[in-house]
């Protein structure tokens, strides 16, 4: 059991932050977190509870705490607002003040607030919630609050059953009821994001305790905002982040960085993770061009996995993807989301062999993520999510703080940047701020801050409607559809491309039959991929192939024969892998590889590498080793290389 001065050292940042908002001064914050652990160590029980029930203020009075503009942008708040709220938070009674700092602050859920800041808590929670929306000016003045309050416990679920079915009753036929719930929701969603920015401070250095007294030290990391959360690494799973602020860890315990947050984001459907229960989440994404898109998508964790996506815009419906765990995948959706061309059909059933069923499933799960940030607004795909947490990697987002939307533990992370996904050219500087679930990984919300004219401007382009763990998805959830339109496709298929006609499909052993120069297969990939060979010489003058590698959220494609595939502006360096010379060029997203043998053998040819969440150095660090590895084909390893790409035994369905 970790001791008291443990629990600070690890935590210190996030002691001060909240001792900020129980005091209102800075000065007066670092010696409360003194006077706490004195108290604290002399405490019976648990010590991460005696320390936070030290932290209580003993004396109503409160300092005037004036965040500056930084602080306030981040709050997503205007000026008069901020004021307002900071002005509530003054009056409020020192238990109260406990119990906001550690639900906003720490993301304590309303249960465990009873055991520190007193059977009270939630109800005290309630009152400030129902408050704030008529201070904020977000409830009508004149709206009583005790029907705030009721509402809100209406939306978190905290209701009689009969007292709840009359409530929605009321809403449904009074408009006044109806802004009273706006109110509270909005409320609910602006109070995370606002209290954690308005007290999102450097903490000074310690102040030197008296001498009877150890003086906790500030643990030295390199970012002054980034707040340490206590995490395990599990030898088997990807990092998951500890549900306690103080709990002590199951195994050796590692800081949780930006980074690792990042990266279970991005892998979060991994079977290493969870292997049983069935996700349900709905989000809301705003696309470039100005359409309101929602993306509901079931995923069963269970082996073989299942998946059901549904994506509609408020006019219609406009992309579905059924995949039962068998081998039977159907899509049905327009041009703009499937990339299916406008003279083609929309509704294919995929019928593949059950035993790659599995292998395919990380592919279909990315079929939503953007491929490119700029990519144009006809083909952009509607999960742009993932293009925020792309750009939190790549632009260093530091943790901010912990929450709770929906209802759920998240962790805030912040980054600036002056390009949002989507857009073309630099602009004013913004901030992101990123709240992240902290046990299903899932991106819950983005808000994008502007500061313009001294005030906070603030929009959501992507938040969270529902998630959920479910034991059991609806029956036919995740069934196919086989109605009157769906066209029958079977043979070798791309998951990514499903309208490429089977017959392009072909044999290493056939290609290198009619090739002018040995072909090249690479046999180091960055992770396992379907491979397929695309035969482009549909002309039947020059031989051309193209190997495609499809796995989540990569693509890699390596184009021989025929007119090397080139792009942008190739960078004059020339670099050298193994056998190889070759010369690079990037977009974002994306880059490519004009390869030549050094010893002047065969044509050259291009290789892409498509990856949203890599860097340039980390797509161009993949593609020197893809390169190191390319293999000639030979009569002598044909067949062992044909074993690296999806079998053809099941080649020649309908096209």
């Amino acid at each position: 059991m970790p001791s008291i001065d443990d629990l600070v050292e690890a935590s210190y940042d996030q002691l001060f932050r909240l001792a900020l908002l129980l005091t209102g001064d800075m000065r007066r914050a670092a010696l409360h977190i003194q006077q706490a652990v004195r108290q604290a160590a002399s405490a019976p029980g648990q010590p991460e509870q005696a320390l936070l029930r030290a932290m209580l203020p003993r004396a109503a009075r409160y300092g005037r705490w004036r965040p500056g503009p930084t602080q306030r942008q981040r709050a997503a708040l205007p000026r008069p607002q901020a004021d307002a709220l900071l002005r509530l938070l003054a009056e409020l009674p020192p238990a109260t003040r406990l119990a906001v700092g550690l639900h906003y602050l720490r993301g304590l859920a309303p249960d465990e607030l009873a055991a520190i800041a007193g059977e009270g808590a939630e109800a005290a929670l309630a009152s400030f919630r129902a408050t704030a929306a008529l201070r904020l000016g977000i409830a009508p003045a004149d709206t009583p609050p005790p029907d705030l309050v009721q509402m809100d416990a209406w939306l978190r679920g905290r209701l009689g059953a009969d007292e709840a079915t009359a409530l929605r009753g009321q809403i449904f036929a009074d408009e006044e009821t109806r802004a009273q719930r706006d109110a509270m929701q909005r409320v609910a969603e602006l109070l995370p994001i606002a209290i954690a920015g308005l007290f999102a401070i450097d903490p000074p250095a310690a102040p030197q305790p008296a001498p009877a007294a150890p003086r906790p030290q500030r643990p030295r990391r390199a970012k002054a905002l980034a707040a340490l959360v206590a995490g395990v690494l599990l030898a088997s799973a990807l990092i998951m982040v500890v549900p306690g602020l103080f709990s002590p860890p199951a195994a050796p315990a590692l800081a949780l960085s930006a980074a690792d947050v990042l990266d279970a984001a991005i892998h979060r459907f991994d079977q290493g993770q969870r292997g049983s229960g069935t996700l349900h989440e709905r989000y809301r994404a705003a696309m470039p061009n100005g359409d309101d898109i929602t993306i509901e998508r079931w995923y069963d964790f269970a082996s073989p996995n299942r998946l059901s996506v549904d994506v509609h815009s408020t006019r219609r419906a406009m992309f579905a993807l059924r995949a039962d765990g068998t081998g039977n995948i159907q899509y049905y959706g327009s041009p703009r989301w499937a990339r299916f061309a406008p003279d083609q059909a929309r509704n294919l059933v995929y019928q593949m062999p059950p035993a790659e069923a599995q292998a395919a499933m990380p592919v279909l799960r990315s079929a939503l993520v953007a491929d490119s940030p700029h990519i144009s607004e006809r083909s952009i795909k509607p999960d742009i999510g993932a293009l925020y947490l792309a750009q939190a990697r790549t632009q260093g987002a530091g943790l901010l703080g912990n929450t709770q939307m929906l209802g759920r533990d998240a962790l805030l992370l912040r980054y600036t940047t002056t390009m949002l996904p989507g857009e073309q050219a630099d602009g004013e500087q913004r901030q992101v701020l990123l709240a992240i679930d902290r046990e299903l990984h899932a991106l819950l919300d983005v808000t994008v801050l502007t500061e313009r004219g001294g005030e906070s401007a603030s929009q959501r382009p992507w938040y969270a409607e529902q998630i959920e763990l479910v034991e059991n998805a609806p029956v036919g959830q995740f069934s196919i559809a086989n109605t009157m339109d769906a066209i029958q496709i079977t043979g070798v298929r791309s998951l990514s491309l499903p309208n490429i006609p089977s017959e392009l499909f072909t044999t290493l052993e056939e290609a290198q039959r009619s090739s002018t120069s040995a072909l090249l297969v690479p046999t180091a990939l960055p992770e396992p991929m379907r491979g397929l060979l695309i035969d482009r010489n549909t002309s039947g003058l020059r031989p051309a192939y193209t190997l495609l590698y499809e796995g989540e959220f990569r693509t890699i494609t390596l184009s021989q024969g025929g007119d090397v595939l080139q792009y942008g502006q190739l960078d004059p360096a020339e670099h050298s892998a193994g056998a190889y010379r070759y010369s690079l060029g990037s977009t974002p997203g994306s880059s490519i590889a004009v390869v030549s043998s050094i010893a002047g053998q065969g044509q050259p040819i291009s290789i892409q590498f498509d990856d949203i969440y890599s860097t340039p150095e980390e797509r161009a660090a993949a593609l020197e080793n893809i390169i190191t590895s390319l293999t000639p084909v030979t009569r002598d390893n044909v067949q062992a290389l044909q074993q690296t790409l999806v079998p053809m035994a099941v080649a020649g369905g309908a096209p």
